[in-house]
């Protein structure tokens, strides 16, 4: 919101600078002021500090393996599937039997076109939480371009069945 709010001042001419930034005067030799607000943004975890005591009056802190797998998740969006993979292999070792960063580790293989090694995820995934349709469906995806047609359409009826259940309840 903060970020918005001080687009919308400089584009209406009203350019105050949104409490927590730093205003900065870009071209002292124009006549114009010109202010810019910068924001700092800090890590959720800094590696120095507990997560204990990083919010000590709000609601829990995310752990260590949700943010892992959201920055994880925002370099697969930006194409950096490397790093994604590596953020999804943390978050792994810190919870090992998390299904939801081994479809995100399956993602990020696949954009590498490791597809053995996705595939591998996927099952790593279904092994850890067999209610989950996106790895059905993922797997079925990866079989297919494997030309593994007949376990291709398995995964895909089983996607189905799962869905099925989860619907039902």
């Amino acid at each position: 919101m903060e970020l918005e709010q001080s687009a919308q001042a400089t584009v209406s001419g009203n350019a105050t600078p949104a409490s927590g930034t730093t205003p900065r005067v870009v071209s002292p030799q124009s006549t114009e002021e010109k202010v810019v607000t910068t924001v700092d943004i800090q890590p959720l975890l800094p590696d120095d500090e507990p997560a204990s005591t990083a919010a000590e009056d709000g609601p829990a802190p995310a752990s260590r393996a949700t943010v892992l797998l959201g920055k994880g998740q925002a370099l697969l969006n930006l194409d950096s599937a490397e790093p994604a993979l590596q953020c999804f292999e943390e978050a792994l070792s810190l919870e090992p039997k998390n299904a939801e960063a081994f479809v995100r580790r399956g993602m990020a293989l696949e954009k590498l076109q490791d597809w053995e090694q996705a595939l591998e995820s996927y099952d790593r995934a279904i092994e850890a939480d067999q209610s989950m349709t996106v790895a059905y469906l993922y797997r079925g995806g990866v079989c297919n371009r494997l030309q593994r047609y007949r376990e291709a359409l398995e995964s895909y009826e089983q996607a189905l069945r799962t869905e099925k259940k989860s619907q039902a309840s």
